[in-house]
């Protein structure tokens, strides 16, 4: 399955694959030397992917129309590159996927769907957000990937076909030609049975539809390896004159002289399927798939030196296949992780867990921008569901602040405060390896081996200590030489780390300011239920005009007190304190407010 699973990535965009961004991005930089690096990294984005290059070409066509567009893929890091791209065109949207809370979504649903909204692309995951998602809004739907079980992509669809639903929707499939995602697709069309209907023209097999058969087929040694094959065929005998002559052509080009229309009539409102098919021109030195000596024949075409190839180390054991448990780990490479049609993970048994997952480090980055700098039990406390200590929330935190004083590129000061914000908890003498709590290990590549023995000395794994983590407490007399690298080598927590690290700094920097120098000593009295007005704080000098007519000094003062004790953005906890003014000024938050705000902490890092 995680042979089929980089064939999927492959066939949405290679930067999925670990390595190919930098390759790619590497090679545009040196042949477009005098460009923009923005403009760079946008275009080596877009070519990359065939998906991508016709999504660039529909998307402002769709906007001259007035129209408002629903994009489904499966894999969260694939709606990330998505995202990536919306931001650098500056098309707004909206989110959901399996990380965004209930609340989150209703509000961003009504944000995309209000008439007067200027919200263009919705990005969703296939099979996040369940059967109650109403997008009528939206007239036009792009399935950027498709999934095993076409029952998920109808589902998708009906999204915008709900009750109240007045005009035709298109739903535009991408598919690619040649490749696992066609065969899977073709599977999956059949089993549904709508390949006379969609597939009128394609090489469908004879067959009818199961609709007892299983959701997911499973394909034999002979097929997994015909489809490696189209794989690399495809790859070779594309035109490369005829893929830029695609680059370079103007939707409406595409979509008359490529594309077949077919309607389906029903009951009302007719449904529209668009089939479009992007193929290069046959040349006669094409390869048999079927023939005996294909691979060889494949490396030939492609420049390949075999002999070179079979000198080197070996990559295929030849053992027999031994059964390991699954590990999770932070770098989230695994198939569960990739797909998004899970609301919250499972629970991992604390005897089991050796290093920080991804979803950890979200949860304790939200909560830090919250409560602030050394508030470990409130950070815990509101966690819940994950059940962290002390020393490894104190670490990931760590970990998080050192990385993006790093990323940043802006105030020196600001990247000095927090330095010494961090350097007295961690100057501490050097303690020898088998002390060290496993706690402190940073987030792990997955693959390494543990044996039994140190297995059962506990979750801790004492005498197995990563050596990334012995260098990481060897380097604390200097925090400026720390590699920030060894700490997070989650490749997306950190491109996340770096979109943000301007906000965390800032947020994290003005809790710590206000709990020091505003609350001060007072901070007992706060956290025992005094009232505000009974507790004296050192408010700073305000300018310029109250929010409302009735905002005074008081208001100040159970603002910040309300930002400390109950968190920051907290406001409806804040208005709905006794000990504060808002309640009596404003009265209790309604059912809405609590909808619309989501004062509930149990986040997935900054959106």
């Amino acid at each position: 399955m995680n042979t089929m699973m980089e064939l999927r990535k492959c066939c949405n965009h290679p930067f999925l694959i670990n390595g190919a961004e930098e390759k790619i991005g590497g090679e545009y930089h040196a042949n477009f030397t005098g460009e923009n690096r923005e403009t760079i990294h946008l275009t080596s984005l877009i070519e990359a992917s065939g998906k991508l290059v016709l999504i660039d070409k529909l998307l402002p066509k769709l906007k001259a129309g007035g129209h408002k567009v629903l994009v489904f893929s499966q894999m969260v890091r694939c709606l990330d590159i998505l995202e990536d791209y919306l931001i650098c065109k500056k098309y707004l949207f909206e989110r959901i996927d399996g990380r965004v809370r209930g609340n989150l979504r209703q509000a961003a649903i009504d944000r995309f769907s209000k008439p007067d909204s200027d919200r263009f692309v919705f990005l969703l995951c296939t099979r996040a957000g369940g059967l109650g998602i109403n997008l009528t809004a939206a007239d036009t739907v792009i399935i950027f990937d498709s999934d095993w079980n076409p029952q998920n992509d109808l589902q998708a669809q009906a999204r915008c076909h709900r009750i109240g639903q007045d005009k035709s929707v298109k739903v535009y499939r991408l598919i690619t030609r040649n490749s696992y995602e066609r065969e899977m697709f073709d599977r999956a069309s059949l089993k549904l049975g709508l390949d006379k209907a969609v597939l009128q023209s394609m090489n469908s097999k004879d067959g009818t539809a199961n609709a007892s058969g299983q959701n997911q087929q499973t394909l034999s040694k002979k097929e997994i390896e015909d489809l490696l094959k189209k794989g690399a065929y495809g790859a070779v005998m594309d035109d490369d004159e005829a893929s830029s002559k695609f680059c370079e052509e103007d939707i409406d080009q595409i979509l008359e002289r490529r594309t077949q229309v077919i309607t389906i009539d029903s009951v009302g409102q007719g449904s529209t399927f668009a089939k479009a098919s992007f193929t290069a021109t046959k040349k006669g030195d094409d390869i048999d798939i079927d023939d005996p000596d294909f691979w060889k024949k494949w490396a030939m075409k492609a420049d390949i030196d075999v002999d070179e190839l079979m000198n080197k180390d070996e990559r295929i054991i030849d053992a027999p296949r031994q059964r390991k448990q699954t590990k999770r780990y932070g770098r989230g490479d695994d198939v569960d992780y990739e797909l998004s049609d899970l609301d919250s993970d499972e629970e991992i048994p604390q005897a089991k867990r050796r290093a920080w997952t991804r979803v950890e480090c979200f949860k304790v980055e939200k909560n830090l921008l919250v409560f602030g700098w050394q508030r470990w039990q409130d950070i815990i406390h509101a966690i819940r569901k994950r059940k962290l200590s002390d020393r490894e929330v104190e670490a990931i935190s760590r970990s998080i602040l050192l990385f993006c004083v790093h990323a940043y590129r802006g105030d020196e000061k600001l990247r000095s405060f927090i330095l010494e914000l961090i350097k007295p908890l961690v100057s501490r003498e050097r303690l020898p390896s088998e002390e060290l709590d496993a706690t402190y290990m940073p987030i792990q590549k997955a693959g390494g081996k543990k044996s039994k023995k140190s297995s059962k000395k506990g979750k801790s794994g004492n005498k197995n200590v990563n050596k990334s983590a012995i260098a990481v407490i060897e380097a604390v007399g200097d925090w400026k030489s720390v590699n920030p690298e060894i700490l997070i080598l989650d490749e997306g927590y950190k491109k996340h780390l770096r979109h943000h690290c301007n906000k965390i700094l800032l947020r994290v920097r003005l809790l710590y300011i206000m709990r020091v120098e505003v609350i001060g000593m007072r901070e007992p009295a706060v956290r025992n239920d005094c009232l505000s007005s009974d507790i004296d704080v050192n408010l700073p000098v305000t300018e310029g005009d109250p929010p409302i007519g009735w905002w005074n000094e008081d208001a100040d003062k159970s603002l910040v007190i309300g930002v400390y004790k109950h968190g920051y953005e907290r406001y409806n906890a804040i208005r709905a304190d006794p000990c504060l003014i808002f309640l009596k000024k404003c009265g209790p938050p309604t059912s809405s407010d609590e909808a619309t705000t989501g004062d509930a902490i149990d986040g997935e890092g900054l959106r």
